[in-house]
């Protein structure tokens, strides 16, 4: 059985929004709304939650608040909770990338994490026998954006010669009808078309292609959106404050999701499993030089959480 659900998390007045050191000050006004999506698994012996958001980031802090709460409220354990934001630069701050102690980012937090809780109860709440297939295609309006200037420095650019993960992966969620129930994606992509002079809030492309998604199919499926390992990898338009662009990288996505979403076949029957496990890994100093080959001094270890959900044939990997 699956159960879906999808709750707004658009920041209720303005606060500082997250993205971009250089942007200081409040939203201005909302382009498009924020989203959490919730999908519930459950074979009748393992319960499973996928939590996806609009957001830049989580903190561990904030993760570790999340599992203990969706744990109390539903009884799903803790380690069968996957939690993913989209890394959206287009919206609020939420303490992972700065806030300090100011009250209405934290009143803000507050928000997310209780609406997300909800979330995941409606979902539960709500299961009915599903179907479940995936299938794969491309997108290829993203890049490589390590780029190599002409003194020999690495920095923010567009290189089309550099590794570029193109690839969208496309999970179909259908009740027994064959009515889809959700319609999940993942392209590893930056949230940054939406750059640092632009103050509106907006879910970036994720968002727009979510959106583009749901219209289409309408009857109430929820389309999330993950953003995968885009640790060097932009949207080709953008950071602007154009919003026609997060709408046509958006728009296209959503129409090669449609086009694969299309044909995937779906099976009754899947198996629900999970694993965690907590790893610790050497640290590193940063550096100020953007120049390659940096020799790089030893600091603190860093703990990854690792989180794998498989749904029969299907698996999802969570790096913290």
């Amino acid at each position: 059985k699956v159960g879906v659900a999808k709750v707004n998390i658009t920041p209720p007045v303005p606060i500082p929004m997250s993205g971009y050191g250089s942007r200081q000050d409040v939203y201005q006004g909302i382009h498009d709304s924020l989203y959490a999506f919730a999908v519930v698994f459950d074979d009748g012996s393992v319960q499973a939650a996928l939590i996806t958001a609009d957001l830049i980031g989580f903190s561990n802090e904030f993760s570790g608040r999340m599992h203990r709460a969706v744990q109390e409220k539903t009884g799903i354990p803790a380690t069968n909770i996957l939690l993913a934001a989209t890394h959206n630069h287009g919206g609020p701050r939420n303490n992972t990338y700065g806030g300090g102690e100011d009250q209405r980012i934290t009143d803000y937090v507050n928000l997310v994490s209780n609406r997300m809780v909800e979330a995941v109860e409606k979902a539960s709440n709500h299961k009915v026998p599903a179907r479940i297939g995936s299938d794969k295609g491309q997108c290829r309006m993203n890049i490589n954006r390590r780029a190599v200037f002409a003194d020999g420095e690495v920095w923010l650019g567009r290189n089309p010669d550099g590794p570029c993960d193109q690839e969208v992966s496309v999970i179909r969620i259908d009740d027994l009808t064959g009515r889809p129930l959700a319609i999940l994606t993942n392209w590893a992509t930056h949230g940054t078309t939406s750059g640092p002079t632009n103050y509106q809030i907006t879910g970036d492309w994720p968002g727009a292609a979510s959106r583009f998604v749901e219209e289409r199919l309408g009857g109430g499926v929820i389309a999330p959106i993950t953003a995968g390992a885009s640790g060097d990898i932009n949207p080709i338009y953008g950071p602007n404050d154009r919003f026609r662009d997060i709408d046509a990288i958006g728009h296209l996505l959503a129409q090669e999701v449609l086009q694969v979403s299309e044909k995937i076949e779906t099976y009754e029957g899947a198996s629900v499993t999970t694993g965690h496990k907590n790893i610790e890994v050497k640290g590193r100093e940063p550096t100020d030089d953007n120049g390659p080959n940096q020799a790089l001094e030893p600091a603190d270890p860093v703990e990854i959480n690792l989180y794998v959900l498989k749904v029969g044939g299907i698996v999802l990997a969570g790096i913290s």
